[in-house]
């Protein structure tokens, strides 16, 4: 299985599903309930 990450740049790419379950990585899709910002956009 692979997880798909969509970034805000338009880059794609997929990873296997256990590559996520190691001790030392954290997958975030909120911060204290609110999606994190793109701090490097320039849009």
């Amino acid at each position: 299985m692979h997880c798909v990450l969509n970034c805000t740049d338009g880059y794609t790419t997929n990873v296997r599903i256990d590559r996520f379950s190691a001790d030392n990585v954290i997958l975030a899709h909120s911060w204290s309930g609110t999606p994190p910002t793109d701090v490097y956009s320039r849009r």
